[in-house]
């Protein structure tokens, strides 16, 4: 999916991707829900590592990768291949934190296992799950979609 990549890297690159250090985790994910503006993003249960805690547009950016896509790829080529990444990255990442709370430790291994910055593994991640959802892939439930947390004063 070059085009894809594309997207994705310009994204990056604007929002300062490549420039910072991976952040300290957090280890709550009620605690990471409130501080995080894009919300957490669910795959099969598993929740994407909050790398990049400060607000980007996932959404945005997932449009414009699947407007891409879908001038090459069948609709159903799509969502088979869409779905298959995120199984694949759920897959690694569950295997890797083998039941213990992730940290960078864990963000490193999977980055390197896929050969991408730990940044464009959450990016991808994020629109994955933003597209599977416009796509009707996948339903916003316990286990698929995204959570987001609203303070009242």
């Amino acid at each position: 999916m070059p085009k894809a990549k594309k997207v994705l890297n310009d994204s990056m690159n604007s929002l300062g991707f490549a420039k910072k250090p991976l952040n300290q985790l957090l280890k709550n994910e009620y605690e990471a829900l409130m501080k995080c503006p894009n919300g957490l993003s669910y795959f099969n249960g598993t929740a994407c590592p909050l790398i990049y805690p400060s607000k980007f547009d996932f959404e945005g950016t997932a449009m414009k990768m699947l407007k891409g896509i879908l001038k090459d790829e069948p609709i159903k080529e799509v969502k088979t291949n869409l779905y298959n990444q995120s199984v694949e990255m759920e897959k690694v990442l569950s295997q890797i934190c083998n039941g213990k709370p992730c940290d960078n430790e864990i963000i490193a291994e999977w980055s390197k296992h896929f050969d991408e910055p730990a940044e464009s593994l959450m990016l991808y991640w994020y629109c994955n799950v933003y597209m599977l959802l416009k796509l009707k892939v996948i339903e916003n439930d316990n286990n698929y979609g995204m959570l987001f947390a609203t303070t009242v004063n």
